[in-house]
């Protein structure tokens, strides 16, 4: 039975320690296969979106999330530098523990609407 890939135990701990509690709802919302990745067909485009509690959550370029907490916490107090929502994708993509949607780029843009 193959074993599906986890965090090194080092950069676990890396993580809990710099980001505490937004670790712990990260590792949460991947548990719970909130993190989706959406490749448009014919088009070298691909989104990631995380699942949060009171919307979905576009992620782009591992640098910029559009909930909330990453305006505030992020880019205006600066207090980290990444939100939960960025800290799942990362996680989700480095263990592979993610749902991949193939769509058009006629579902792309109707999403975007929504993700925006």
């Amino acid at each position: 039975m193959e074993e599906e890939p986890s965090l090194v135990f080092g950069e676990s701990e890396k993580y809990a320690a710099k980001y505490g509690m937004r670790f712990t709802r990260a590792l949460k919302t991947v548990d719970e296969g909130k993190v989706k990745k959406y490749v448009v067909k014919d088009a070298e485009i691909e989104r990631w979106i995380v699942v949060g509690t009171k919307k979905d959550y576009i992620i782009v370029d591992d640098n910029y999330c559009s909930c909330y907490d990453f305006f505030r916490s992020v880019l205006q107090l600066q207090e980290t530098d990444k939100c939960y929502h960025l800290l799942a994708k990362k996680i989700a993509d480095e263990t592979q523990r993610f749902d991949t949607f193939k769509i058009t780029f006629q579902e792309f843009l109707k999403f975007l609407r929504e993700w925006l």
